[in-house]
């Protein structure tokens, strides 16, 4: 639970909380405070002399705080960092357990953060403890540069309590961590760090907290060790809670203002406050016990391991059963050290903090992250992995799990190949929102599979973004962008490839002739709705599809091009094709087509810049035809008057739609100035059967199918798909009673105010008999 409330500026007290168990576990040694440590510029210093030389073996717990200004009144990013390089050595690898946290309500902000040092190698000169808070500045554009250390930044108040321990494991000594603030506008007499759940059994709880009004009491539980006065408006306070053995519960840290020895419940500060629990040695407790651990959760950053890599490996040969976790905390790593599966072969998580954790795999070669095991599930989530460039062989991700493993919001790029799924025979993974870009190739499967999903994501800027090379392959992509790559999909052996929908588009690579999908040696892709975007203004492109393969099937896929001249949709020279492509939408257009091809067919059917169209007749599965009978292309942009405006009319003749048969009316529009809500409005005969107000700027169009019933000409159902702001926006359906013995007009209006333009693009009627 995070208590969140604000702090003010004024005369901070603070806190240190000290949990000592009764049961000879983790006990206290000695702790020192300074609470008025202040400066100015890009690094300001703290130090702290323990009141005597600390002992090897044990664990030292650093809390600070820090007020700061970037000298205009703002907010400066201090950073806080701790050493304690004392005089005859014994130097101490620093930790840090959580934090820095920012509490934004005080005038001038305040930060606070707490550190750790484990299994301490002592000075023979004293141990002073230094705290070094950094304004790190370098000329450059963000994130390099950090202009406003340039700016006088300093730090107004700042304080740094030290305490050593024994007992405490040597090796991973942390279990688990907490922080809460109260928010603007809410202060409390209770200062609160929320609760954590502790995996083990027998604990220490260390803490620190900052408040901006009153001294400060030690609540229920938790015993005085020292009280500091900090000028006249506040106090700070150590304590420690009574013994936590054999712990089930959960465990928070908390203290309160107080009122001569009782909380003042009707008082109230602005506060921060920061937990950290610590485990016991097990090991060297009379009798021994075992830790009871919820989940097994190991923090990478706390094992043995000359790089990230290393310390991941350390841990994975630390779990215990399957489904145990890795975690690395965020920050930016340099591997050298490729990450293989764990030696027991248990199926893990390796998980990051979302974007915040980075793998930077410096090898040209090898492989980044390995897993690997034949028992199901286990996977990969929430980090970065990143090569040093296409050029190189190096891939990021080798997945060669058997079944049920997935990857979760994770993006790999720089590599030869970014996620290689390698596993010899696999089914059922998921790969969700993974983001596959600048690789040679973004996805290689090169092994049998069965029914594996990529869900969401995108896969853009590779040579080739997914490559599959093995026969019997079966993967589904769902709602993927393919964006800019070279190549988008290739099949190159009999694997069944479906995307429903997919986007594919070159929009940040103008140069780059698309070549979406390659398909041979008796290979399948079926596309179920989505895009082929070329961006091109100018030029020829031959094909999106070239397929060699077994059997295509593009169902619904809309086809845009920006000018550039697209000869065919699709490349045939073997295997049989269904497809359906009824939306055509550019400035360039043909109409809609529906063919089946059969082996060794060239599918030819053009798609060319061309300003006129005649009356075009076209066989669909050669039962029926289709009719243009009316095509209107793109005029200058109209200015709005506030009423109805017609930018496409046509008059239909009497006793054009006979019973029994349809119209299919398509109008391309794009609202080309101002950013009002447009009412847009198809009518036939006055009555309208399609409409909607948007205030989009893309080219947008709708598709309205007319079907007389039997028998009728004044009897009809109406299906209208909308597409706005380049995506499909709904479905629309109604029944009319139009009478087509008549003439009837047929026109597209729009309604807006005159401080916007929308400009006609491409106007058809087709009879459908």
């Amino acid at each position: 639970m995070l208590w969140r409330r604000p702090v003010k500026k004024c005369i901070l007290c603070l806190i240190l909380f000290l949990a000592l168990p009764a049961f000879a576990a983790i006990s206290p040694i000695q702790s020192a405070a300074k609470w008025t440590c202040s400066g100015s510029g890009q690094s300001v210093t703290c130090v702290i002399a323990t009141t005597a030389v600390v002992s090897s073996g044990h664990l030292l717990a650093v809390w600070t705080f820090w007020e700061s200004s970037n000298g205009s009144g703002g907010t400066y990013p201090y950073t806080a960092g701790v050493d304690d390089s004392g005089t005859g050595g014994g130097a101490n690898t620093w930790y840090s357990a959580v934090g820095p946290t920012l509490q934004l309500a005080a005038s001038t902000p305040t930060t606070a953060q707490l550190f750790y040092a484990k299994n301490i190698n002592p000075s023979t000169g004293g141990d002073p403890i230094r705290v070094t808070y950094s304004c790190p500045y370098s000329p450059g554009p963000p994130p390099t540069g950090n202009p406003t250390c340039t700016t006088s930044p300093s730090i107004t108040l700042a304080g740094v309590v030290v305490a050593e321990f024994s007992g405490a494991d040597t090796m991973y000594p942390l279990d688990s961590v907490s922080a809460g603030y109260s928010t603007s506008g809410n202060p409390t007499y209770l200062l609160d760090s929320g609760n954590t759940a502790p995996a083990n059994s027998n604990l220490m709880v260390f803490g620190g907290g900052i408040t901006d009004s009153g001294t400060l009491l030690e609540e229920t539980n938790f015993n005085l060790i020292q009280k500091h006065m900090v000028g006249t408006a506040g106090g700070a306070i150590t304590e420690n809670s009574n013994a936590i053995s054999g712990n089930n519960v959960l465990q928070r840290a908390t203290a309160c203002i107080e009122s001569g020895s009782v909380c003042a419940t009707t008082s109230s500060g602005n506060w921060l406050m920061q937990m950290a629990v610590f485990r016991d040695a097990s090991w060297t407790v009379a009798g021994g016990w075992t830790p009871v651990r919820i989940a097994q959760i190991l923090d990478a950053s706390q094992f043995p391991g000359s790089d990230i890599g290393a310390k991941i490996n350390s841990a994975s040969v630390a779990g215990a059963a399957p489904g145990f976790r890795v975690h690395i905390p965020a920050g930016t790593y340099t591997v050298t050290t490729p990450i293989v599966p764990a030696a027991s072969g248990y199926p893990y998580i390796l998980e990051g903090d979302g974007g915040g954790t980075i793998l930077n795999f410096t090898p040209t070669s090898g492989i980044a992250v390995t897993l690997a095991w034949s028992g199901p599930g286990g996977g990969i989530r929430n980090l970065q992995i990143a090569c040093t460039g296409v050029s190189n062989t190096a891939e990021g991700l080798r997945f060669n799990v058997g079944a049920y493993g997935y990857t979760e919001n994770i993006a790999i790029h720089g590599c030869g190949t970014g996620l290689h799924i390698n596993n010899v025979l696999h089914y059922l993974h998921t790969f969700t929102g993974t983001h596959l870009y600048q690789n040679g190739i973004g996805l290689l499967d090169d092994q049998t599979s069965e029914n594996d999903s990529f869900i969401g994501g995108s896969i853009y800027q590779n040579t080739t973004g997914a490559s599959f090379t093995a026969i019997s392959s079966d993967f589904t992509f769902h709602g993927t962008s393919f964006d800019d790559n070279v190549t988008g999909i290739s099949i190159t052996q009999a694997a069944i490839i479906e995307c429903a929908p997919c986007h594919f588009e070159n929009a940040h690579a103008p140069n780059v002739e698309p070549q979406y999908v390659t398909v041979s040696n008796g290979g399948q892709y079926r596309q179920y709705g989505g895009w082929f975007q070329d961006d091109k203004a100018t030029g020829s492109q031959t094909q999106f599809v070239t397929f060699g393969g077994s059997h295509l099937i593009l169902d619904g896929v809309a086809i845009n091009t920006g000018g550039e001249t697209i000869t065919q949709v699709v490349t045939m020279t073997a295997g049989t094709a269904e497809l359906t492509l009824p939306n055509l939408n550019a400035a360039v257009y043909i109409p809609s087509f529906n063919y089946s091809y059969t082996g060794g067919a060239v599918i030819d059917h053009p798609f060319k810049d061309s300003a006129s169209y005649a009356p075009l007749a076209v066989q669909v599965n050669q039962n029926a035809s289709v009719t243009v009978l009316n095509a209107q292309t793109s005029g200058p942009a109209v200015t709005g008057t506030g009423s109805a405006v017609t930018l496409y009319t046509y008059t239909l003749p009497m006793n054009t739609l006979l019973p029994n048969k349809g119209l299919r009316i398509k109008v391309y529009w794009q609202h080309s100035t101002g950013s009002a809500s447009v009412a847009y409005s198809l009518t036939i005969g006055g009555t309208s059967v399609a409409g909607e107000n948007w205030t989009f700027t893309s080219v947008d169009h709708l598709d309205a199918t007319i079907m007389n019933v039997a028998g009728s000409q004044s009897s009809q159902s109406f299906v209208v798909d909308l597409f706005g702001n380049n995506a499909f926006a709904g479905t629309g359906f109604s029944n009319q009673n139009i009478n087509f013995a008549n003439p009837e007009v047929i026109a597209f209006t729009f309604n807006v105010a005159s401080t916007d333009k929308v400009r006609p693009y491409l106007f058809t009627v087709e009879l459908l008999q």
